[in-house]
Protein backbone atom coordinates (compact mmCIF):
# COMPACT_ATOMS: atom_id res chain seq x y z
CA UNK A 1 0.00 0.00 0.00
CA UNK A 2 3.09 2.40 0.75
CA UNK A 3 4.46 1.68 -2.49
CA UNK A 4 1.40 2.59 -4.61
CA UNK A 5 1.27 5.72 -2.60
CA UNK A 6 4.77 6.69 -3.23
CA UNK A 7 4.38 5.89 -6.88
CA UNK A 8 0.62 8.14 -7.12
CA UNK A 9 2.65 10.94 -5.17
CA UNK A 10 5.52 11.05 -7.78
CA UNK A 11 2.60 10.89 -10.61
CA UNK A 12 1.38 13.94 -8.97
CA UNK A 13 4.53 15.99 -8.55
CA UNK A 14 5.30 15.26 -12.10
CA UNK A 15 2.05 16.43 -13.85
CA UNK A 16 1.72 18.97 -11.29
CA UNK A 17 -0.12 21.54 -13.41
CA UNK A 18 -2.60 18.82 -14.93
CA UNK A 19 -2.80 18.23 -11.67
CA UNK A 20 -3.92 21.47 -10.49
CA UNK A 21 -5.93 22.46 -13.01
CA UNK A 22 -8.35 19.26 -12.64
CA UNK A 23 -8.99 20.16 -9.21
CA UNK A 24 -9.53 23.93 -9.77
CA UNK A 25 -11.72 22.58 -12.10
CA UNK A 26 -13.29 20.39 -9.90
CA UNK A 27 -14.13 23.04 -7.18
CA UNK A 28 -15.14 25.41 -9.44
CA UNK A 29 -17.74 23.00 -10.72
CA UNK A 30 -18.68 22.38 -7.17
CA UNK A 31 -18.77 25.36 -6.57
CA UNK A 32 -21.27 26.16 -9.76
CA UNK A 33 -23.49 23.21 -8.72
CA UNK A 34 -23.76 24.66 -4.80
CA UNK A 35 -25.14 27.87 -6.24
CA UNK A 36 -27.20 26.86 -8.80
CA UNK A 37 -29.37 24.01 -6.29
CA UNK A 38 -29.18 27.05 -3.26
CA UNK A 39 -31.21 29.11 -6.09
CA UNK A 40 -33.38 26.39 -7.22
CA UNK A 41 -34.11 25.25 -3.79
CA UNK A 42 -34.87 29.53 -3.06
CA UNK A 43 -37.11 29.79 -6.08
CA UNK A 44 -39.39 26.45 -5.14
CA UNK A 45 -39.65 27.60 -1.65
CA UNK A 46 -40.86 30.85 -2.42
CA UNK A 47 -44.57 30.28 -2.69
CA UNK A 48 -44.46 29.07 0.80
CA UNK A 49 -44.47 31.87 2.82
CA UNK A 50 -47.45 33.58 1.35
CA UNK A 51 -50.30 34.33 3.30
CA UNK A 52 -52.73 32.77 1.40
CA UNK A 53 -50.99 29.56 -0.04
CA UNK A 54 -54.47 27.65 0.64
CA UNK A 55 -55.47 29.44 -2.33
CA UNK A 56 -52.46 29.28 -5.24
CA UNK A 57 -52.97 26.46 -7.04
CA UNK A 58 -50.07 24.32 -7.12
CA UNK A 59 -48.81 21.92 -10.31
CA UNK A 60 -50.05 18.69 -9.25
CA UNK A 61 -53.74 19.78 -8.54
CA UNK A 62 -53.48 20.99 -11.98
CA UNK A 63 -52.67 18.00 -13.44
CA UNK A 64 -54.50 15.80 -10.83
CA UNK A 65 -51.79 13.77 -9.70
Amino acid sequence: MAKLISIVMKSLMHYRMYVGINVLGMGLSLACVIIISRYAYNELMTDRFNCSISVLASLSDILCV
